[in-house]
Parts: C-alpha cells; sequence; structure tokens
C-alpha cells in the first residue's frame, strides 16, 4: 500500500513560493494506489500518409492502435468521404486493428478522405484524442479527367440540322470509355441520335437524325457517370443548351398561277389564278422560302373538295395536278396550310386562301348544214328557232351538226344515239328513221333520217331537232358538256 508519509521533493532551487506551485500538481500525480498514466495511445493508418494510392477495388482503410481499444468507442471516431459525401462500408476488427471496407468498389483515381476525430479509451485506461483528415486516391492519383471544350458553345443560336449547327460536339481530356459517357449523356432531342467517336475516343459528335424543332431551346448534360478509358470518372457534371432561332424569316405564299400541260411536264399559262384555270389544268403555288419536303406534299386542299396529287416543281413550289375535271361556275378556295413548314421547321402561321373560278367551256353547237343549204350558225342556233329547208331527195334528211369543242370516238358516238329527231305538227306526221350516221371529223357528226314528209302551202311540216344537255346529256368525252338541253325546229318546205 502506499504510505502517507511519501516523500515529495521539489526540484532545485525552488523558493517556498514554486514550492506552493508544484504541490497540487504533485497531489494530481498519485492516486490512491499507484501513478496515473497520461501517455496518449498511438496509432498508425492505410493510408500511411496524404495522396497516397491504395491497390485494389476494395482495399480496406486500416487504423492500427497502439493499445487495446473499447472498441464501441474507436469505431465513432473513423469516416470516409468522398466528393458526394460519406462512403458506406464496413467495420471490422483484427487485434488492436481496425478495417474499413466498402460496400461498393473504390473509384479509381478519385479522391476521398479518411477522417479520424474524437476522443477514444483504451482498455487500460488511456485516452485517444485524433484529429486526422488523410486524403488518398486507389489505383492511380492526379488530376480526374474532365471536358476540354464543347459547341455550341452555351446560350448559341443555330440552325435546325446539323449543316446548319445543330451538332453537338463534346472534347475531353483522355480517351473516355464509350458506354459509360453514352449512358451519362443526356439530350432533350427528339427521336434517335448517332454517336460519332473520333481522337482516340477523346471527342464525340452527337448528330441527330431528323431536324430539330426551330426556336426551341434544348439542354444537354454529361454526369460523373461517364468514365475515361481507365475507368475514372469526369471530374463533374457538365451542362449546356443552344436555341435553335437563327432562321428568323417566317416562309409566306409568293403566288398561286394556273398551269397547262406540256409534254410530261407543265408551263404557266401567263394568266392570273383569279381569271380561271383551264380544262386540264393544274394550279402551281410558289414559297418565298425553300419549303420541307413531306410538309409540302400535303399543304393544300380545296372547298369545295376535288380529288388530285401534289408534287415538287422546286424547293420553292410545287403543282397540284386535279385528278377529275373542275365544277363549272363553282368558286373553289385553295387554301395551304398554316402548318406547313420550311426546311428550317417554320411554319405559315395563317391558312393562305386564293380564291378562282374554272375557265371551263361548255359544249355548244357551232353550226348545223342540211344538205347543200349554207350552214346555220350564231343566233340561226337559238333555242326555239326554226329552220326552213326544202328536202333534196324525197323522204330523206341529211344533217350535219359541228359541235364548238372536239369529242372523243366514244362521246362522238354516244352523241349520235342520244340526239334525236321527231315529228312536232301536224300532230298525224308519220315517224321517222335515223338511217346513218357517219363522223365526218372530231368536231363534226353527220346524221341521215328518212321517212320525213314536205309541207304544202296550206300546211307547215314542223320536226324538232333535241339535243340533251347537262351532265347527263351530250358531253365531249373530257369533261364539257352542254349548259342546257338545246332543241330547235325544222320546217320542211313544198
Amino acid at each position: 500500500m502506499c504510505s502517507p508519509y511519501t516523500d515529495v521533493s521539489y526540484p532545485a532551487g525552488t523558493t517556498v513560493r514554486g514550492a506552493k506551485f508544484f504541490a497540487p500538481l504533485a497531489i494530481l500525480l498519485f492516486v490512491s494506489c499507484g501513478f496515473a498514466d497520461l501517455r496518449s495511445v498511438p496509432y498508425t493508418t492505410v493510408p500511411e500518409r496524404a495522396y497516397a494510392v491504395l491497390h485494389g477495388s476494395y482495399a480496406p482503410v486500416i487504423v492500427r492502435f497502439g493499445a487495446a481499444m473499447i472498441r464501441s468507442e474507436a469505431e465513432k471516431l473513423i469516416s470516409v468521404s468522398f466528393r458526394e459525401g460519406p462512403v458506406s462500408g464496413d467495420l471490422s476488427w483484427d487485434g488492436s486493428a481496425l478495417y474499413f471496407t466498402p460496400s461498393v468498389p473504390w473509384s479509381i483515381g478519385l479522391q476521398y478522405i479518411l477522417s479520424l476525430n474524437g476522443n477514444a479509451f483504451a482498455e487500460d485506461g488511456r485516452e485517444l484524442r485524433a484529429a486526422s483528415y488523410i486524403p488518398f486516391y486507389v489505383e492511380r492519383s492526379g488530376a480526374l479527367p474532365f471536358l476540354n471544350s464543347f459547341s455550341p458553345k452555351d446560350g448559341s443560336s443555330v440552325g435546325v440540322s446539323p449543316d446548319e449547327g445543330a451538332l453537338l460536339v463534346l472534347e475531353f481530356s483522355e480517351s473516355m470509355d464509350r458506354r459509360s459517357a453514352e449512358y451519362a449523356f443526356t439530350w432533350d432531342c427528339p427521336g434517335e441520335k448517332d454517336f460519332l467517336w473520333r481522337d482516340d475516343d477523346r471527342a464525340f459528335e452527337l448528330r441527330p437524325k431528323e431536324k430539330l424543332n426551330p426556336w426551341t431551346a434544348y439542354h444537354w448534360s454529361i454526369g460523373t457517370g461517364a468514365k475515361s478509358r481507365d475507368g475514372i470518372p469526369l471530374a463533374l457534371k457538365y451542362e449546356g443548351s443552344f436555341i435553335t432561332d437563327r432562321d428568323t424569316l417566317i416562309p409566306e405564299v409568293e403566288r398561286c398561277f394556273p398551269l397547262a400541260p406540256s409534254g410530261p411536264g407543265w408551263v404557266e399559262t401567263g394568266g392570273a389564278l383569279a381569271d380561271g384555270i383551264s380544262s386540264g389544268g393544274a394550279i402551281g403555288v410558289s414559297f418565298t422560302k425553300a419549303m420541307n419536303r413531306e410538309s409540302v406534299l400535303r399543304s393544300l386542299r380545296f372547298e369545295p373538295g376535288i380529288t388530285g396529287r401534289t408534287e415538287l416543281l422546286g424547293d420553292t413550289s410545287i403543282v397540284f395536278i386535279p385528278e377529275q375535271e373542275w365544277a363549272r361556275e363553282t368558286i373553289y378556295t385553295l387554301i395551304v396550310s398554316k402548318d406547313t413548314q420550311d426546311i428550317s421547321g417554320l411554319k405559315l402561321g395563317e391558312d393562305y386562301k386564293a380564291f378562282f373560278t374554272p375557265d371551263l367551256p361548255y359544249l355548244d353547237l357551232r353550226l348545223v348544214a342540211v344538205d347543200s343549204y349554207a350552214p346555220f350558225t350564231g343566233d340561226d342556233l337559238v333555242n326555239g328557232n326554226c329552220l326552213r329547208i326544202r328536202l333534196s331527195d324525197p323522204l330523206v334528211l341529211r344533217l350535219s351538226l359541228a359541235f364548238s369543242l372536239t369529242l372523243s370516238g366514244a362521246a362522238m358516238t354516244e352523241a349520235s344515239s342520244r340526239i334525236s329527231l321527231t315529228p312536232f305538227f301536224p300532230p298525224n306526221l308519220p315517224a321517222i328513221a335515223l338511217r346513218s350516221v357517219f363522223i365526218e371529223s372530231a368536231d363534226t357528226l353527220s346524221l341521215e333520217w328518212e321517212g320525213m314528209l314536205s309541207g304544202s302551202s296550206e300546211t307547215g311540216h314542223y320536226y324538232r331537232l333535241f339535243i340533251p344537255g347537262g351532265k347527263g346529256g351530250v358531253h365531249d368525252g373530257g369533261g364539257a358538256f352542254f349548259r342546257e338541253d338545246r332543241y330547235l325546229y325544222i320546217e320542211v318546205l313544198p
């Protein structure tokens, strides 16, 4: 046991006043049964110094204590972190050595920090006061890969196609792992995109397969999931944007014009669409800019509707070719859709409308010739007029009808069966019969009837020539027809 009479010596030269200072200190150095051990608990670490490099995806961080520690307290001292926050891992002991093993593999080249901070006690009562911060790497130290440059510059104005600036290029400080970089890259560009790597995978170009929308802001980013060829993550997340507003000129309809067929193509008639369009004619529409093919080919519609097809005449013009005849005496409205786009994707914005009435002639009689008589023309052929003739041959009337338009062969044959000549007055005139038909030319038809009777000085004999009109009547085979029924009276003189 300790003696209560233990001798306490003071350093040489100590005065009474000095003795008063050392006395309390001497008392604190004693405990009831011996001296208190105030030595600090030593420790070493792996990594052993700042910026050391560990090797292995799951290489442990180790703290070796110089004494057996109270483990629950010692475990509170250690933490490992990196730029995104704490690293999760498992703690284990091997004697007086504490091991930290990461839950997921270390990232190569990324800087981590081992922190030992706080107080803990050894089993023998000694205290460890730690305040260490040790940065370290795994497999490789030094700079992380980064983005050297990119284009277009952030906030740039570009066109809607790669040729007009919509080509994204990223250049890195070192060769990249293609798969991780493409996976870490995002771009709010519609449709599929092609990555074109170059310069030993130090750069890639990104070409959209479809044109971008005009006047639209597009954003891109590449995150730290992108790794170098050595597996080192990108130093930072990079972002950028650009706007497809380089083209500011809205397309417009320049003019609409009638076209006439010319060989395999079409030529302008020289007239205005408002003045009408001829039979078999088409309509051309020109724009102030080069237009998007798919958009412009479906840009037209008509009221009332008419079937047809639209073809390109050039970069700035189209032609509408009707597949049926235009309706006569009908006011058409040609409408170019407001959604029609130019090659940049800019739209008209408003429907364009043009009005026209087809300038299509009706079929009519040009002349009527009876035997050797001078032809009847002009006002002689007004409906209801009476043509006075004498028969060259008894009982036979030879009549030639010349039309204002040419008729197809089938239309001429059909006309011969539709035109009629019948007794009109007196009512007891005998019936007559069509004896022969002869097509003199493409516009002239000859008909011969028999059974005609000449009139007398007391009584005239009248016959009625009738040609049915309207769409169901005599026609030219190309859409032209008589505006109305045509009828004339023939008086056979004595």
